[in-house]
C-alpha cells in the first residue's frame, strides 16, 4: 500500500511539474522548429510553398479612394471635355447679338 502511495504521490508531482513547465516562456523550442522549417523551405521549396495558403485579391473591397492611374486619366479627360465645353458656350454667348433699349 505504501508503494501505491509513493508512486500516486509520484504521477501528482509530475503533473504539477508539467504544469509549471507549460506556464515558462520559452523561445528555445521555437528557435529548433524555425530551423527545422527553414531545412524543409531548402529541401523542397515548391512544397511548402503548396502547403501554404493563396491570398488573392478581394472583389468586394472598396477601393475607389485608392490612387488609380485609368480612373485619374479618365477623370483628367473628362475636366478637359467639360472645360471645353465651357469655353465654348462662353464664346457663343459673346458672340451673341445684345440689343439695348432705351
Amino acid at each position: 500500500e505504501r508503494k501505491y502511495r509513493d508512486e500516486l504521490e509520484a504521477e501528482r508531482r509530475k503533473k504539477v511539474d508539467t504544469r509549471i513547465t507549460k506556464s515558462r516562456l520559452s523561445f528555445a523550442d521555437d528557435e529548433v522548429e524555425d530551423e527545422e522549417q527553414e531545412e524543409t523551405e531548402k529541401a523542397d521549396p515548391e512544397e511548402t510553398a503548396s502547403k501554404r495558403k493563396k491570398l488573392g485579391k478581394n472583389p468586394f473591397v472598396e477601393t475607389h479612394f485608392l490612387p488609380d492611374r485609368d480612373r485619374d486619366e479618365e477623370e483628367r479627360r473628362e475636366v478637359a471635355r467639360l472645360k471645353q465645353e465651357w469655353i465654348e458656350e462662353q464664346n457663343r454667348i459673346k458672340n451673341e447679338p445684345l440689343e439695348v433699349t432705351y
